[in-house]
């Protein structure tokens, strides 16, 4: 119970799957069967029962108060059962906050500000990013007008050459 004040969680473990009936039924029979389970069961009187998710139904162990059985439950189940997780159902009145709560309090929104601070980053790494193909783009623009002209000038000075070549041609076959 010591355990369970310090928490103070309700929490649920969801035993996810497409069938659930079937799923259902084979938690119940490993529950029965295995020592440890029924032992957790009768101790903390976790329920195994079907619920209704949205459009979902899945299958669900709850009241589970403490970490201790919530993570000997998944040590058990993890093996036998694919899809397991857990839901928080509700939280107790607090009775007082103690000095290792608020620092746990306290790392908990640094570590929520250095996810932000990681995301914003990420955020600004692809505007950078955005920024520079936009940069790239234009010059890679300007840079084939200013081949196309090339190209244009130099179709230009070739007409002419050949026009020069013509009338050298012809000044030099009416002298001889």
């Amino acid at each position: 119970m010591a355990d369970q004040r310090e928490e103070g969680i309700f929490q649920k473990l969801i035993i996810g799957s497409s069938h659930t009936v079937e799923s259902l039924e084979s938690l119940k029979k490993y529950c029965q069967d295995n020592e440890i389970l029924r032992t957790l069961q009768e101790k903390h009187h976790l329920t195994i029962k079907m619920e209704r998710l949205g459009d979902y139904n899945v299958t669900v162990i709850s009241p589970i108060e403490s970490i201790s059985v919530r993570n000997t439950l998944f040590i058990i189940l993890s093996p036998v059962f694919e899809d397991i997780f857990y839901v928080e159902q509700a939280l107790k009145v607090p009775h007082g906050i103690s000095k290792k709560e608020k620092n746990i309090s306290v790392l908990k929104v640094k570590h929520e500000e250095k996810i932000l601070w990681m995301y914003y980053g990420i955020g600004l790494q692809w505007i950078a990013l955005l920024l520079l193909s936009g940069i790239g783009l234009i010059l890679s623009i300007k840079s084939r007008k200013r081949i196309a002209l090339l190209i244009e000038s130099q179709n230009d000075l070739q007409m002419e050459q050949h026009k020069m070549e013509k009338d050298i041609k012809a000044l030099g076959g009416d002298s001889a």
